[in-house]
Formats: structure tokens, C-alpha cells, sequence
């Protein structure tokens, strides 16, 4: 067609078509200019569209920002709900070999962590992480066995399961009792007048959907076989069981500001027969505070999350060999 024809966009006007080639001239200059030449936009239409063009982005950056935000609010939202309900992980605490031999039927095994003269197993369960210790005896043996487990892993919930002694005339030997309260009657100072305790009292958490009786404990480091300190401890502490763990757990899971939740299990008087009802009572025995356990561990919210939560994939989890049986539990 000609001698190609570039005119920059700035020039407007007639003035352009002097520097047009006489050879494109060939048609009549309307149609030449139709058909063989690109017509540019004014210089206001430019101006309007690069203004358009900033609005563009502007409305862009701050739906962007907006966007942003409610995200961040939403997040603050749903975390502030998981605090509130959160119970992926959870810390048992037992006394006695026939609760944790009881649990690990029902529980899937995972691996066991040993410090030292502890170990600590961990298990799954319905979406939870569980790990257990054996408190020891003694408050000061339990706190340091809580303490580790606790600094360890970080858990949302703590329970404890255990026997005591029954210092009240109102119960019996293989009741079961929710701790409400809880006092250490060797906290205190001895006067002239005699030893005057003054420890505070400690409220504990009690879930309703276990239907147990809720009692208040005191704790100490001796194992109390006399019929004689036991209405002397009963009178000073006024409560209705006497065991010799709760004190330093209690400790420890204040310390980590974690939930405990306390279950015992009448296994003597404290009297003068307190060592023959106890043996009496070990040989009987047979784990059975770990069904209240987990009773209490399925009114717990799971972590969906996990694929634990979900039947299907459970059911493949438990389909493929992947060393997580009960089967590979650890005695240590």
C-alpha cells in the first residue's frame, strides 16, 4: 500500500498531513486516512483515561486492604473460640500401673519419652493427643513428674486419677469422687498452741456428664495408717479424703495455667487397718478409673483438624501398617 506512516501521538491537528508521502496521497485523503492510518485519540481522552486507570488502582489497593482486614478480624475470631474450646492435647495423670495398663487398651500407642527416671508415654484418641506420667509418691515427687510432662508438651487439659483415704464415716472403700476442693494440711506454722494450717483452699474444676459426688481432699507426704492422725487431720482440714498427690499437681498445673480436672477413689480408711484395706484394695484393682477417664476425654471437643476426627480416615490410618498399634507399647 505504500510507505508505512508512523505520526507520533502528540501532533494533532492538519499540521501532520504536510509530512504525509506523496505516494500514500494516491486515494482521496478521507479514505487514505480511514484505511491506511491509525487515528489517535485526543490529548483529553488520554488524560481521562490515565485518571481512570489511577482510580483503578486505588479501588484495588484499598478492597486489598479491606480484604486484609476482615481476614485478620476473622482470625482473631476463630482463634479467640479455639482458646475457649481448644482440647487437642491432653496430660493423665495416674497413680497406679492398672490405670495406664487399663487406658493403653483403648488407646492408639505412639512412642514413649524417658528423662531420666520418668517416661512419659504418648498415645491418640478420637483427634487428642494424650500423654502420661506416673505422679510418684508424694506431693513434692508428683510436682516434679507434672512439672516435667508440662514443660515438655504443651497440653490443654490435665487429669488426674488416684486413690485416697476416706476420713469421713460417709464413705466407703471403692467409691469414686470428683475433687472440688482441695487444702494441704503441712502448709501452715506451729505455735505454742499448736500446728495452725494456712494453705488456701484451691477450687477444681468438676464436669457434670461423669455424675460423681463431689468432694474436698487434703494432701501431705505421709501415708497416714493411724486411726488417731486421721481425726486429727479430718478435724483440721475438714475434708473428706486424705491423699498424697494433689498438692504438687496442683502446683504445677496453676504454674502452667492449665485446667485440671481430679477423680479419686476411696482405697482405705487412714485408720489403724489403712495398710491391710489398702493391699485389700491393690488386688482387686483393675484400672477402672480409666473408663471415667475416658468417658470424660469423649465430651471433649476433637480437633477436626486431625485425621483422627474423621472416621474415614481413621479407619485407613488403622488399615496401614504404620507402626502406631498398642501393640508397640513400651513398659519402660
Amino acid at each position: 500500500m505504500g510507505a508505512s506512516l508512523n505520526f507520533p501521538e502528540e501532533r494533532m491537528g492538519a499540521a501532520w498531513l504536510s509530512e504525509i508521502p506523496l505516494k500514500a496521497t494516491k486515494l482521496k485523503a478521507p479514505v487514505a486516512l480511514i484505511t491506511n492510518f491509525r487515528l489517535v485519540k485526543p490529548p483529553m481522552q488520554n488524560t481521562l483515561r490515565n485518571h481512570s486507570i489511577m482510580a483503578r488502582q486505588m479501588l484495588d489497593i484499598i478492597l486489598g486492604r479491606l480484604a486484609f482486614f476482615f481476614s485478620l478480624v476473622f482470625l482473631i475470631t476463630i482463634n479467640a473460640c479455639s482458646t475457649v474450646c481448644r482440647a487437642d492435647t491432653i496430660a493423665f495423670f495416674y497413680a497406679l500401673d492398672e490405670d495406664l495398663e487399663s487406658v493403653r487398651e483403648t488407646l492408639i500407642f505412639r512412642k514413649s519419652h524417658t528423662f531420666g527416671d520418668r517416661t512419659i508415654h504418648e498415645f491418640h484418641h478420637s483427634g487428642h493427643q494424650i500423654y502420661t506420667i506416673k505422679m510418684g509418691s508424694g506431693c513434692i515427687t508428683t510436682a516434679v513428674s507434672a512439672t516435667l510432662l508440662l514443660s515438655k508438651f504443651q497440653t490443654d487439659h490435665a487429669f488426674s486419677i488416684g486413690p485416697a483415704a476416706g476420713i469421713v464415716n460417709e464413705v466407703a472403700i471403692g467409691d469414686w469422687f470428683f475433687v472440688d476442693t482441695h487444702v494441704s494440711y503441712q502448709i501452715g506454722s506451729v505455735k505454742p498452741g499448736g500446728f495452725t494450717p494456712t494453705g488456701s483452699r484451691v477450687r477444681l474444676s468438676i464436669p457434670a456428664e461423669l455424675g460423681l459426688d463431689a468432694a474436698e481432699a487434703t494432701s501431705g507426704e505421709r501415708f497416714i495408717a493411724s486411726t488417731q492422725e486421721r481425726q486429727r487431720l479430718a478435724a483440721l482440714s475438714g475434708a473428706e479424703l486424705l491423699e498424697m498427690n494433689l498438692g504438687g499437681l496442683i502446683e504445677a498445673t496453676q504454674n502452667f495455667e492449665v485446667p485440671l480436672y481430679c477423680i479419686r477413689v476411696v482405697s482405705d480408711f487412714g485408720d489403724d487397718n489403712a495398710n491391710r484395706d489398702f493391699e485389700r484394695f491393690l488386688s482387686s484393682y483393675e484400672g477402672e478409673g480409666s473408663s471415667l477417664f475416658l468417658d470424660w476425654l469423649h465430651t471433649l471437643p476433637p480437633n477436626l483438624d486431625s485425621p483422627q476426627a474423621h472416621e474415614n480416615l481413621r479407619n485407613l490410618l488403622e488399615d496401614v501398617d504404620l507402626g502406631l498399634t498398642p501393640t508397640n507399647y513400651d513398659d519402660n
